[in-house]
C-alpha cells in the first residue's frame, strides 16, 4: 500500500467522512420500513428560513388522548448536525396540535437532541412560549443507529431517558407537572424527525431531521426500567408495539413536495441493530489547505482531525511512517503484507 510522504506540519488537514446506507435483506427474516427523511436534499446548503424543500413524516388526525404517564420510543440514525451556525440540532420527535397551515403548534410535547445533549421541550394552549427541560449534556454520536426510550409521569413532573440500553437522563420539573395539569391532551398530530413553528430561539418554519427513522412507538403509561432497557439495548425485538400509535399499524404521510424522503426496507437484527466490533480508519492523502475546508467539512457533517500544533503533527506522521496502520489493517481484513 503507497503512502503519501507528510512533510509540512503547516499544510495537512484531515477530514473523515462516513456516509453509510445500504440495504442487506436477509432470507426468511422481516423487513421493516424505515424512512430515511431528506436523502436527496442538497447537502451545500446549512440553514434556511424557509425550509419549504424539506420533507416530514406525518399522521394526523389520530385523536390520541395522553394521559398523566406516557412513553416515547423510537430508533434514529443521523446522519449530520443541522443548521449549525445558530442551534444545531440532529433530530426531533413532535406531537400535539398545530394550526391549519402548519404555522405553529397550539399544544405540543417534543423530544430532540441538540449538539448541547438531549432537551424536552412543551406548551399547553394557554402557554405562550415553550418550556425547556434538559436531561444531560451527552453529544450524540453521528452516523450510527440510536435507540431511545422516554418515560414521562406529568402528575410528579419526571422525565426518564433510556438510550442504548442505559439510562442516561433524567429530571423532574415543576413546569413540567404544569403542563400535565394544564394541557388538554389531545394529539392530533404526529411527526417523528420533525418540528414547525418558532419552538427555539429563532423562527423556524420546519425543522426536518437529516438522516432515518423506524420503530416509533408511544405508550400509555411508563414502561419499567427494564422494558426500557431491552427496546433501547435491542434485547427484545418482538416488544409490543405501542398503544396509543404503532409504527407498523400506522399509515404514514410524506408531508411536503421535494421527494427528496426515500422508503428503505430494513432488517431489525442485522442492520438496525447489528453491534459492529471493528472499526475502518480511512487515512487521506497530504493536501494543500484549500480556503474553507472546515466550513465544507462541517456541512458535509464531517470532522476535521486536522493538528494543532507541532507535537500533534509529529505524532501523526510517526504514524504515517510506521508499520503500524499496515498491520491493523491486515489484522482487520486478512491482508497479506
Amino acid at each position: 500500500m503507497r503512502m503519501a510522504r507528510v512533510t509540512d506540519w503547516k499544510v495537512l488537514l484531515m477530514c473523515f467522512i462516513c456516509f453509510t446506507d445500504w440495504i442487506v435483506v436477509v432470507n426468511g427474516q422481516a423487513a421493516t420500513k424505515t424512512y430515511f427523511l431528506n436523502k436527496d436534499f442538497d447537502l451545500r446548503t446549512t440553514y434556511c428560513s424557509d425550509c419549504k424543500e424539506y420533507e416530514c413524516i406525518i399522521q394526523q388526525d389520530q385523536n390520541i388522548q395522553l394521559s398523566d404517564q406516557f412513553t416515547i420510543c423510537s430508533r434514529f440514525f443521523p446522519m449530520r448536525i443541522q443548521n449549525p451556525e445558530y442551534d444545531p440540532w440532529a433530530t426531533v420527535v413532535t406531537m400535539g396540535t398545530i394550526k391549519d397551515d402548519f404555522s405553529e403548534y397550539q399544544e405540543a410535547f417534543l423530544y430532540g437532541r441538540w449538539y448541547t445533549g438531549p432537551w424536552i421541550a412543551f406548551k399547553a394552549w394557554n402557554d405562550t412560549v415553550y418550556n425547556w427541560e434538559g436531561l444531560g449534556t451527552q453529544q450524540l454520536d453521528l452516523q450510527t443507529w440510536h435507540h431511545t426510550c422516554l418515560a414521562v409521569d406529568l402528575s410528579s413532573g419526571t422525565a426518564k431517558l433510556y438510550e442504548n440500553g442505559e439510562k442516561t437522563g433524567e429530571v423532574t420539573s415543576i413546569n413540567l407537572a404544569a403542563f400535565g395539569r394544564n394541557m388538554t391532551g389531545n394529539i392530533r398530530i404526529v411527526a417523528p424527525g420533525c418540528a414547525w413553528g418558532n419552538i427555539y430561539t429563532y423562527q423556524y418554519n420546519v425543522m426536518s431531521m437529516f438522516g432515518k427513522i423506524v420503530d416509533f412507538n408511544i405508550y400509555s403509561g411508563a414502561l419499567t426500567d427494564q422494558e426500557m432497557k431491552d427496546f433501547t439495548g435491542c434485547n427484545d425485538l418482538r416488544m409490543r408495539e405501542g398503544d396509543l400509535l404503532s409504527w407498523s399499524r400506522t399509515t404514514w404521510d410524506i408531508y411536503g413536495a421535494s421527494n427528496t424522503t426515500t422508503i428503505q426496507n430494513l432488517n431489525m437484527e442485522e442492520e438496525i441493530c447489528y453491534k459492529r466490533d471493528k472499526t475502518l480508519l480511512l487515512v487521506p492523502h497530504q493536501m494543500p489547505f484549500l480556503p474553507n475546508t472546515v466550513d465544507s467539512c462541517n456541512k458535509l457533517s464531517g470532522k476535521t482531525a486536522a493538528y494543532s500544533n507541532e507535537q500533534e503533527f509529529t505524532e501523526i506522521t510517526n504514524f504515517l511512517s510506521s508499520n503500524n496502520l499496515r498491520k491493523n489493517l491486515v489484522y482487520l481484513f486478512n491482508l497479506r503484507p
